[in-house]
């Protein structure tokens, strides 16, 4: 699935939406191009079929609009609406049905959608019968990169449901936390204020002594926010990063005085080597896995150069992702494979990737 497709289809709709009057226009013009996007042939009807019936046991007549297909049977239904339709609880009821005769003949996700809003569902609740809230719902013209993480999750060269679900249950608590974390760090919730103050503080918690903490805990928590980044800042000045070669052969060369000082490691890359360490070390001790910046990207290894996890190129205009398999070029050195993301958080989507790698330092 390239992203720029996704992107470039998405930039589409708004010029249009005022001449997709029917169901017909909405699939030609907005639903088939998304799905050539995620690597299906739409002319080659063993992958892509129209009308895709899903009779069972005499309910005849039951066609969905497409069944995106691997092998001669369903990977995805997809239930198509114009532009117009709200995709309600009657849109939603009609896709259960279809999806409860195509789970059995081996569909995964049943795809409800408008040409702009695509609901995603499966069975988490119950065997072969749909959830009735999707698990993810991608909105065209309000794409953000967690949707397109899903959306590579359900392409066809990486089609991986239970990743795209366990994604997503992921990212929604991120989400959620964050929420719940941003209120308390612009208004502290009164339980929130207690539990702190509780901590540190014998006092009757009366509402005015309880005002009175709040104030102390959001300038508590600005101060903790301030603090970490300093400190994060700091660390990268006072030269702890590795920058020096240690005569190792992964390619990652040694930088001399005057390049190093021009070398600026930026809070994203900080948050990136932050995730990387959450996510590697759960195989490896995090305390094995350290960030080398150099001039063109910034490096996180395990031990040493000889043991790459991954790499940061966030110097240009496109964010990439660098990762390792263990293979070699001719020269001996290792091959990196790069990866378009949209921010820090879609290294998410690389998770079991990165967490391989490492696997692969576990005995050295």
């Amino acid at each position: 699935m390239l992203i720029e497709d996704v992107k470039e289809l998405a930039s589409r709709i708004p010029g249009l939406r005022p001449t997709l009057n029917d169901e017909a226009k909405t699939k030609q013009f907005l639903i088939l191009p998304v799905i050539q996007s995620l690597g299906y042939d739409i002319l080659n009807h063993e992958e892509v079929v129209p009308e895709y019936t899903v009779d069972y046991e005499g309910r005849e007549g039951w066609k969905v609009d497409y069944g995106l297909m691997s092998d001669g049977n369903p990977r995805i239904i997809i239930e198509c609406k114009p532009i117009s339709n709200r995709l309600e609880l009657t849109e939603i009821a009609q896709l259960g049905r279809y999806f409860t005769n195509a789970r059995r003949k081996g569909a995964q996700i049943a795809i409800l959608t408008n040409g702009v809003i695509y609901k995603l569902f499966t069975d988490q609740n119950a065997p072969n019968i749909m959830d009735r809230d999707p698990f993810w719902e991608i909105n065209f013209e309000n794409l953000n990169n967690n949707d397109l993480i899903q959306l590579r999750n359900i392409s066809k060269e990486n089609f991986d449901p239970a990743s795209a679900i366990q994604t997503a249950l992921r990212l929604k608590h991120i989400d959620w936390m964050k929420e719940i974390l941003s209120t308390q760090f612009s208004q502290p919730e009164d339980d929130f204020v207690r539990w702190l103050a509780n901590r540190v503080s014998t006092r009757r918690l009366t509402q005015p002594v309880l005002e009175e903490f709040r104030i102390l805990v959001r300038q508590s928590l600005h101060e903790f926010v301030n603090s970490h980044i300093s400190n994060a800042l700091m660390t990268v000045q006072a030269g702890t990063l590795v920058r020096e070669d240690d005569g190792s052969d992964d390619g990652i060369p040694a930088e001399n005085d005057a390049e190093s000082r021009n070398i600026e490691t930026t809070v994203e890359e900080l948050d990136a080597f932050a995730i990387i360490k959450s996510i590697a070390g759960d195989i490896v001790d995090p305390k094995r896995i350290i960030i080398r910046d150099a001039q063109t990207y910034c490096a996180v290894l395990v031990d040493n150069n000889r043991k790459p996890l991954c790499r940061f190129y966030f110097n240009g205009a496109q964010r990439r992702l660098g990762l390792f398999d263990g293979t070699r070029a001719n020269s001996g050195a290792l091959i990196v494979t790069q990866h378009d993301i949209e921010s820090v958080d879609g290294i998410h989507a690389y998770a079991d990737q990165i967490r391989e790698t490492a696997r692969g330092y576990l005995d050295s």
